[in-house]
C-alpha cells in the first residue's frame, strides 16, 4: 500500500538516474559509469512500484516503495552487466554488448516518459506550480524526477573502464 506521502503521487512519472557499477570475472574487469532515464508507475493490481528502463531499456526494478524499485532498478542493471561480462569470450565482446544495452531504448517505456513529463507539465500550468515537489519523490541520490519546475534531463551517456 502506498505510505501517505507516496500517495499524492502521480501513477507514473520521469526519473533520471545515475549508476556505477563495477564487474569482476579471473582474467579482467570493468567499471561503469552512466546516466540513464527510466520512468516509474505505480502498478495498482500488485501494490508495487515498477521502475522501467527507458534507456537503456529492458531492465525493470521492483519495490513495495518507489526507493526500493529505483534500488532494485540499479542491482538488476549491475546483474545483466556482469551476466554479460560472464559470458563473453573477451573483453571486447562484453563493451560490445554492454554499448549495445546502452543504445537500446524500450519504446514503451520512453511513451510513459514523455506522458509523464507531459501530465507534469500540464498539471504545473493548471496548478500554477509544479505538482509534486521534488522531496516528496523519495528516490535514492542517485535518482531524481524530471519534469515541471526541474532541469531538463541530462543526455544519456556510459563510460566503460577495463579493470587488469
Amino acid at each position: 500500500m502506498k505510505s501517505a506521502s507516496e500517495a499524492s503521487l502521480p501513477a507514473s512519472f520521469a526519473l533520471q538516474f545515475e549508476a556505477r557499477l563495477a564487474v569482476q570475472r579471473a582474467e579482467y574487469g570493468a567499471r561503469v559509469e552512466m546516466t540513464g532515464q527510466a520512468v516509474s508507475v505505480y502498478e495498482s493490481d500488485d501494490d508495487l512500484y515498477a521502475v522501467h528502463g527507458v534507456k537503456p531499456g529492458g531492465v525493470v526494478g521492483f519495490g513495495t516503495s518507489i526507493k526500493e524499485a529505483c534500488r532494485d532498478h540499479t542491482r538488476r542493471l549491475g546483474l545483466v552487466l556482469d551476466d554479460f561480462l560472464q559470458e563473453s569470450a573477451s573483453y571486447d565482446e562484453f563493451e560490445r554488448r554492454a554499448v549495445a544495452l546502452f543504445a537500446h531504448e524500450s519504446s514503451w517505456s520512453r511513451e510513459q516518459f514523455d506522458r509523464a513529463l507531459e501530465e507534469a507539465v500540464v498539471s504545473q500550468f493548471s496548478a500554477g506550480e509544479a505538482s509534486v515537489a521534488e522531496s516528496d519523490y523519495s528516490v535514492p541520490p542517485s535518482w531524481r524526477p524530471v519534469g515541471a519546475g526541474q532541469p531538463p534531463p541530462i543526455p544519456v551517456t556510459s563510460l566503460i573502464h577495463r579493470n587488469a
